[in-house]
């Protein structure tokens, strides 16, 4: 995708429905948003796992339960980075679910620095 023609491009944009139509639209603004994006999706497409030691930090996972192109299954192998058993989340929603289960991120989010920071206080 981080090849595609400007036009191709931004259809596959539309597609993800993580980029609102206003933005899209503006080819002005696309100008500026457009090298990241790319760069974002060729780091992705190109990017070639190399093994590597376990981490030993905790790690939470999030996935949108509609999300169709990362799949639960996907989400859980990041267990096999770990010495902790990860903290896998999944909210409502698609691969954006950060827009619209805002709240609730952010509520988990804060409820894992919460319980690190406890943690920490009591080791």
């Amino acid at each position: 995708m981080h090849a595609l023609p400007y036009d191709e491009f931004i259809e596959e944009l539309k597609k993800m429905n993580g980029t609102p139509a206003e933005i899209l639209t503006n080819r002005e603004l696309m100008e500026l948003f457009i090298p990241v994006l790319r760069s974002d999706f060729k780091m992705n497409e190109t990017y070639r796992y190399t093994p590597s030691p376990k981490l030993s930090c905790p790690a939470s996972i999030f996935r949108g339960t509609e999300e169709i192109e990362i799949s639960e299954k996907d989400c859980l192998a990041w267990q096999t980075l770990f010495h902790q058993k990860i903290d896998y989340t999944d909210f409502p929603g698609d691969h954006f679910f950060i827009h619209s289960c805002r709240d609730q991120v952010v509520n988990k989010v804060a409820d894992i620095a919460k319980n690190k920071a406890y943690l920490m206080q009591n080791a």
